[in-house]
């Protein structure tokens, strides 16, 4: 059976001004989207970029930590700059099944706007580290997860060209995810530089 959890939403028990700052902020745009928390807006594109340098480089990074991950109930996601899911990794069917109900799945837009306070939206509405759990998404269909996530920088411009965005049950652990989150973004952007100026990169 699948790990579903029902939460109170914060702004009905009055909690929303005890979120920390990032947090209270990234409510307030959700907002402003015209999202609520029982509606969620992922948007599907139908097709993926899969000859794309973030893409190549974020996949065979997140295949190297999928094998470290073994048996983890840990979805491995990498997305683009505007929070397309690019593509996902887990060996947990269940955590699987629950993400595609809810459309964290490739091929769909997760940003802010999409699908409100979540951890990759916030990773790249910031561009800063994202830690968000259970009951602090916005909308409720995510409050079942704790999302890590990380922007990953483009090595020539800087930019931010997406994210790794981890994602486990609620009751797990989340520190942790949160610097393997970051270790995987600067293991891609690595990565995508030594590809970029077509040097071999040692597994």
């Amino acid at each position: 059976m699948d790990n579903a959890h029902t939460d109170v939403s914060p702004a009905a028990c009055g909690e929303v001004t005890a979120l920390p700052p990032r947090l209270r902020a990234s409510w307030q745009r959700s907002e402003t989207y015209g999202l609520t928390p029982e509606e969620m807006r992922p948007v599907f594109t139908g097709s993926v970029d899969t000859g794309s340098l973030l893409y190549e480089c974020g996949h065979e990074v997140l295949q190297g930590l999928r094998r470290t991950l073994a048996n983890e109930p840990v979805s491995l996601m990498i997305t683009d700059h505007e929070g397309l899911v690019l593509c996902r990794l887990s060996d947990d069917a269940s955590i699987d099944r629950s993400l595609d109900r809810v459309h964290l799945a490739p091929g769909f837009y997760f940003a802010e706007s999409n699908a409100g306070t979540n951890g990759l939206g916030l990773a790249l509405a910031d561009r800063a580290p994202s830690l968000v759990r259970a009951e602090e998404h916005f909308c409720t269909g995510l409050r079942g997860y704790t999302c890590a996530a990380a922007p990953v920088l483009d090595p020539v411009s800087g930019r931010v060209a997406g994210t790794v965005n981890l994602t486990t049950w609620s009751d797990s652990s989340s520190q942790l995810l949160l610097a393997l989150a970051q270790a995987t973004a600067g293991s891609t952007t690595a990565l995508m530089l030594a590809r970029g100026s077509g040097r071999r990169v040692r597994p």
